[in-house]
Formats: structure tokens, C-alpha cells, sequence
């Protein structure tokens, strides 16, 4: 699959729950919950305009879309 969600990997690096950067982007906790695993059927730019800065509201460090998800080449 071309595009990785790295979600997961982010709020393990910072200890955040999953529950947390739901309350803190407005964002459904069924809906992290998915970015996380993988089986988001599509990703909103809204949404992620609220995730980013939520991020960085509760690590106090910058992040961007990597922190979220990646595209990965098909031949990498």
C-alpha cells in the first residue's frame, strides 16, 4: 500500500493516547482509532488540519504530515 499511517508511531514516541488527540482535535476517537490501524477508508484535509496542530498543542514540538501518514513508493 502506497500510503503508511504513522499515527501510531507518533503518539507511542510521546506517550499519547489515542483518546487524548481525540479530545484535543475534535476529532471522533473511532476516527484516530482507524488512522492508527491502518483501515481509514479515507483521510480529510480538515481533519488533518485539526490533528497537526493538536499534536503540537500536547508535545509542545513541531509536526507535519509524516507524523500522520507517509507515502511510500511501490518499488522502495
Amino acid at each position: 500500500m502506497p500510503v503508511q499511517f504513522t499515527l501510531a508511531k507518533t503518539l507511542h514516541r510521546y506517550d499519547i493516547q489515542q483518546i487524548q488527540l481525540a479530545e484535543e482535535s475534535d476529532t471522533r476517537a473511532a476516527t484516530i482509532h482507524q488512522l492508527c490501524h491502518g483501515t481509514v477508508k479515507r483521510v480529510n484535509i480538515e481533519m488533518v488540519e485539526r490533528i497537526i496542530p493538536a499534536l503540537e498543542r500536547l508535545t509542545g514540538a513541531k509536526h507535519s504530515l509524516d507524523d500522520v501518514m507517509i507515502y511510500v513508493r511501490d518499488d522502495e
